[in-house]
């Protein structure tokens, strides 16, 4: 009894310590934050006497630290003590301790670092006193000064030497020189501007952001006017005070703020006269931020628009001259054109003029057709629309040779799609931005590095050759693999776990290689599994469970083809199953699976066709889904496929008979035999082809299937959409849903094409969400990955077209009810693929 009172005592004498350590850690935190807060109304001293003023206050805040570093030290005392008496604390009351330590030692720094940096301006008092601050940005034996015109320069008292850069900015452009190893001037300019962007942290300045700055500091539409350095270091003080605040542990804000001025100055101001144009100072932000190229593009030209939105010659000559010296000043100009931007300015307004007189060749044939497709009634609102274009055509300043006068923001926004040789560089940085991130599952053929990390290169001649950024920038060789072929580049990858190159492997280590019509019972579809398994596991060791991944992995098998546990499926079905649900390039998939039915010749007829696809149908069977491609007849695809094949095959012999005959026109008399014997193989190779009475091919080749499968048909639709589903699991697109405004995106983005910068994100769209002015029935482009400029430009042109169409055309043509969105195509893009799952 005695020892049970003992034991109580201790407990409430345990209970009553931790309690009154509690009660003191509160007040430490309370008495911290404070303090924080007080550090955060901080702000930059306008002149000596307001550093003064700010210098007592700061004295007076640091007079109160080290009451708060007393109390964090006995804190810390009462904690040993009474883990010293067995009175175990809890880890969060722990963890908060040692936070509120680091804290109140972060405030101590940065009172002494704040006090310095205020005498420093009180005792400088004249020319430069609004940059006092700044002079934490270089250690000794730097000293950073500044000229009367408020110039700054940097001495080193060391060297007793002075310079105009900064020794960081010194130091950084001396790295870049280790660039120029890279073969291609484009990849060379972006890779030295991402180190300036990344030194001066740029890459974490959103474009909103630093346009809200320029407002806020009223210098909207002042852009012909001078800005000094004290007021670049004002608006660029609010911005990195803003970056620091979301990355305190990554941002020195002096060191960058003088590293952005320095950097600002050599681009625009190489005489140190200390004022640039307005003009200059926005585009020198606007290109090193962060933000969707084409909201970049668009605010560049709303720079140099007048009030009605339109620019002349002079205008674009103004933006591109600022825009040329980014890549003048890191010694790249020549590859851009020169220095010399009117032959930019040139090319932009004969696009515009061109494009202007063939929109209206095709404004006026339209509505040719039109008027014959109306009725009587509906001819005089015809002529107002006629009248109307008219109109518009007349206000259209061109000179004596036709050439437009301004151009609009589509223009400019069409001539850069193009990526233009004196601004080629920007899409070029954005593209390696985000490749940065990329770990694509494909090894370098050449330097064998795997993962490749970066970009990506893939030969369009070589079967399955990929090249890492480092060996194509330095343009190294292998055996069959030239420089001059062709190659796609990939700045994103997409993750999964099983490679398509891999599944392959196993199939044939473990003789399934013509094996399709076999049977294959279930311990050897375990076998199969489990080499595979083992190579995923090895590769993914925390993420895979070998027993249960190889045991579902059987079971969605024998569910999706031997609903009747037989015990036994066919190989081809066992192929199919595994290579539709693998990762691997969409066309690689297409290619291999046509193989699986070839015959020697590399053919296939009806019925093979229609084992093929039977066997693809079953998954989306097996998920209740298969009434909306078809049903699980397959005859109406085989059918399509072959009927696309022999029209397809007939339009390629008229076409070839027509180009024989011209060639006939064009070539001498000692040609004739070599064209004569050229037609007699093409005559023998169209009566090789194996046609019935109704002139259909009994046999189709990997092209013909290849074709078919290009244009989705709705049996096999499933399958491109999983894939750009899977690519867009990881897509963060810099856009707001315009109905339930999440910002930002996350997986598939559709931009309407009737509605004018109009977004919604997945989870809408597929609930059929509405919003005020936006119907269902508008056209929607899809995207799983982020825009590149060229569709972001194709997507404006198209909803400008689309404004001027009526409700009844878009009732007549519907979307298909199990693709309701544009897509783009495999193959369309000129430099990204993004179908790899």
């Amino acid at each position: 009894m005695f020892l049970w009172m003992c034991k109580k005592c201790l407990c409430q004498w345990g209970l009553t310590r931790v309690r009154a350590f509690t009660t003191s850690l509160e007040e430490l935190a309370a008495r911290v934050q404070a303090a924080e807060a007080a550090r955060a109304s901080w702000r930059a001293p306008g002149d000596a006497r307001d550093a003064r003023a700010q210098l007592d206050a700061v004295s007076r805040a640091r007079a109160q630290l080290p009451p708060l570093r007393r109390l964090a030290d006995e804190l810390r005392a009462q904690a040993q003590h009474l883990a010293r008496d067995n009175v175990q604390l809890p880890d969060h009351l722990r963890a908060r301790l040692d936070d509120l330590n680091a804290r109140v030692t972060a405030l101590s720094a940065g009172g002494e670092e704040r006090a310095r940096q205020l005498a420093g301006v009180a005792r400088d008092g004249g020319a430069g006193a609004a940059q006092g601050f700044l002079a934490g940005s270089v250690r000794p034996p730097w000293e950073r000064a500044v000229t009367p015109a408020n110039v700054p320069y940097y001495i080193n008292h060391e060297l007793e030497t002075t310079h105009w850069d900064h020794p960081k900015m010194i130091e950084l452009m001396t790295s870049l020189a280790d660039l120029n190893e890279v073969r291609f001037s484009a990849y060379r300019t972006a890779l030295k501007l991402r180190a300036v962007q990344k030194a001066l942290c740029m890459h974490m300045l959103q474009l909103g952001g630093a346009l809200d700055a320029f407002d806020a500091h009223g210098l909207r539409a002042q852009n012909d006017r001078l800005i000094d350095i004290p007021d670049m270091i004002t608006v660029l003080t609010s911005l990195y005070e803003v970056i620091a605040a979301e990355n305190p542990s990554l941002v020195n804000v002096p060191l960058c703020l003088d590293l952005s001025v320095n950097w600002l100055l050599n681009v625009y101001d190489s005489q140190r006269t200390g004022q640039i144009r307005v003009l200059s100072f926005k585009v020198g932000l606007v290109l090193l931020c962060k933000g969707h190229l084409e909201e970049k593009y668009r605010y560049l030209f709303r720079l140099i628009a007048d009030p009605s939105c339109r620019a002349d010659q002079r205008k674009l000559g103004l933006l591109l001259h600022d825009c040329i010296q980014v890549p003048r000043q890191l010694g790249e100009v020549a590859a851009f054109g020169g220095s010399n931007i009117e032959p930019s300015v040139r090319s932009c307004f004969e696009q515009a003029s061109a494009g202007g007189r063939e929109g209206g060749r095709e404004g006026g044939k339209a509505a040719t057709l039109d008027r014959k497709t109306v009725g009587e009634k509906d001819k005089e609102k015809e002529k107002e629309r006629e009248k109307e274009k008219e109109d518009k055509e007349k206000s259209v300043e061109r000179d004596a040779e036709g050439q437009l006068q301004h151009i609009e923001a589509f223009h400019f926004l069409q001539w850069l799609q193009k990526e233009p040789q004196s601004m080629v560089w920007l899409p070029v940085l954005h593209r390696l931005a985000a490749a940065e991130a990329a770990r694509h599952q494909a090894k370098c053929n050449i330097c064998k590095d795997y993962p490749i990390v970066g970009f990506r290169y893939r030969c369009l001649k070589c079967f399955n050759f990929d090249m890492c950024q480092k060996c194509f920038f330095s343009g190294r060789k292998a055996k069959n693999h030239k420089l001059t072929h062709p190659m796609q580049e990939y700045c994103t990858a997409v993750m999964h776990m099983l490679q398509l190159g891999g599944a392959l492997d196993a199939f044939d280590a473990h003789g399934l290689r013509a094996q399709n019509d076999r049977l294959i019972d279930i311990p050897d579809m375990i076998t199969v599994l489990t080499s595979l398994y083992e190579v995923i596991a090895a590769e993914n060791p925390s993420l895979v469970n070998v027993p249960l991944c190889l045991d579902l992995s059987v079971n969605w098998l024998l569910n999706v083809y031997d609903s009747q546990r037989t015990g036994q499926i066919r190989v081809l079905s066992f192929k199919v199953g595994l290579v539709l649900l693998c990762k691997g390039h969409l066309e690689e998939k297409y290619r291999y699976l046509f193989r699986l039915i070839a015959d020697p010749s590399c053919r296939a007829d009806q019925r093979k066709l229609g084992l093929l696809l039977h066997d693809c149908i079953q998954v989306p069977r097996q998920l209740g889904e298969v009434a909306a491609f078809g049903g699980s007849n397959i005859e109406p695809s085989v059918r399509s496929c072959f009927e696309q094949a022999s029209a397809g095959g007939r339009e390629g012999g008229r076409e070839g008979g027509k180009a024989a005959t011209l060639d006939r026109k064009t070539v001498g008399e000692k040609d004739k035999e070599k064209e004569k014997e050229r037609e007699k193989e093409k005559e023998d190779k169209e009566k090789s082809v194996e046609r019935d009475a109704e002139g259909q091919l009994q046999h189709i080749e990997a092209f013909h299937f290849l074709q078919w499968l290009q244009k989705e048909p709705q049996s096999m639709v499933w399958l491109p959409v999983l894939h750009r589903l899977a690519a867009a699991e990881a897509a963060r697109h810099q856009a707001k849903c315009n109905i339930c405004k999440d910002y930002p995106i996350v997986g598939f983005r559709y931009r309407c094409l009737k509605c004018f910068n109009f977004d919604m994100c997945q989870k809408c769209f597929f609930s059929g969400r509405k919003a005020k002015n936006h119907k269902l029935t508008h056209p929607m482009q899809e995207y799983c990955t982020a825009t590149t400029s060229g569709e972001d430009v194709r997507d404006f042109t198209r909803a400008l077209r689309n404004k001027f169409k009526s409700a009844r055309y878009f009732k007549k043509h519907p979307r298909v009810g199990y693709l309701p969105v544009q897509t783009v195509l495999e193959g369309t893009h000129c430099r990204h693929t993004h179908n790899t799952v």
